[in-house]
């Protein structure tokens, strides 16, 4: 049913930031402010480190705490 989450049956609700005005805003900084500098910082040498934010939190918090661990100290 359209509206009703799939998994808990609770009603789906939309955030305001989810209108597509604000998406597209959102990566537009993103394509020419932000990647620039992880481009600049990639040339210099710099490690960057890419997650997946899609995936579910807990995968996420794991994969994050994995790379925290392995940084040194």
């Amino acid at each position: 049913m359209s509206g009703i989450d799939d998994v808990d049956g609770t009603p789906l609700s939309r955030r305001p930031d989810d209108a597509e005005d604000v998406v597209r805003e959102r990566l537009r900084v993103f394509h020419d402010e932000t990647l620039p500098v992880l481009e600049r910082e990639r040339e210099k040498g710099v490690r960057v480190i890419e997650i997946d934010g899609a995936k579910h939190a807990d995968k996420v918090a794991d994969e994050l705490a994995t790379i925290i661990d392995e940084l040194p100290r």
